[in-house]
């Protein structure tokens, strides 16, 4: 499955992290777009007359795409998966572009992408390759921004694990995505049973609305059981040195 990068995801290390076996094959070009941010705060491409998006076409393995489908939040209903026609090099493929479902512009979701990874690098290549490059640089920079003067407040802390279709379905991107958007720390693992497990810590609100997720779980999951108890300092040790939320190797 080809799949085509106009924003984050252009980040090699950033799709190493959601991806694992996902190939990148060189920069590719939709014509006929542009870049905006929309009423939802959240980025996509519109239909433009003579407009032109640059971006990463990569090659995707099923597993990898369900990993995408649950970090592009289809499970919300924001966006649509449309097959278009990308040009890579002297050749026109056809790949796998996530758009939003509503065109009108907006202002930028705070918690859209990952901070800690949006302002160097990022800026850089988007920048460069953008036509519409200012309006990204400007929707990045308020990210940042914003992230810098926001942290985690820690008010309760909740363990889970999960049991059913958890696995191969991208339920830890799902989890890792929703748990960055509403500033929720912790981290989610796979285990070899089969389930997954993840301790959250934040906000109450936020740590009863990610329970209330992991019940449902990505598009493709299946949630037989869930198992939940109040989390401690022995769980929340396991978190990576210096990251709000982890995503941990399987036990």
């Amino acid at each position: 499955m080809l799949y085509f990068a106009y924003g984050s995801n252009m980040s090699r290390a950033a799709m190493a992290a959601r991806c694992p076996g996902a190939r990148a094959l060189g920069p590719a070009r939709l014509d006929g777009y542009r870049f905006f941010v929309g009423v939802d705060g959240w980025a996509s491409l519109r239909p433009s007359a003579g407009g032109r998006v640059h971006g990463v076409l990569w090659r995707l393995t099923p597993r990898d795409l369900a990993a995408m489908h649950a970090y592009e939040p289809l499970h919300a209903g924001l966006y649509n998966i449309r097959r278009l026609p990308v040009r890579a090099g002297t050749q026109l493929k056809t790949a796998t572009i996530y758009l939003l479902r509503r065109r009108m512009p907006g202002r930028p979701n705070p918690g859209l992408h990952k901070a800690d990874h949006c302002c160097g690098a990022r800026l850089e290549i988007a920048g460069a390759l953008h036509r519409d490059h200012r309006a990204l640089v400007r929707f990045m920079l308020h990210r940042c921004a914003r992230h810098r003067r926001r942290g985690t407040r820690v008010s309760v802390a909740r363990h889970m694990v999960v049991h059913g279709r958890v696995q191969g379905v991208g339920f830890r991107a799902f989890v890792e995505d929703e748990a960055r958007r509403r500033r929720v720390g912790g981290w989610v693992r796979n285990r070899r049973d089969g389930s997954v497990e993840a301790m959250f810590t934040g906000e109450p609100r936020a740590v009863a609305a990610m329970i209330e997720l992991c019940r449902e779980g990505p598009f493709g999951a299946r949630v037989d059981v869930l198992y939940e108890r109040g989390g401690t300092a022995e769980d929340l040790a396991l978190r990576r040195p210096g990251e709000a939320f982890s995503v941990l190797p399987t036990v």
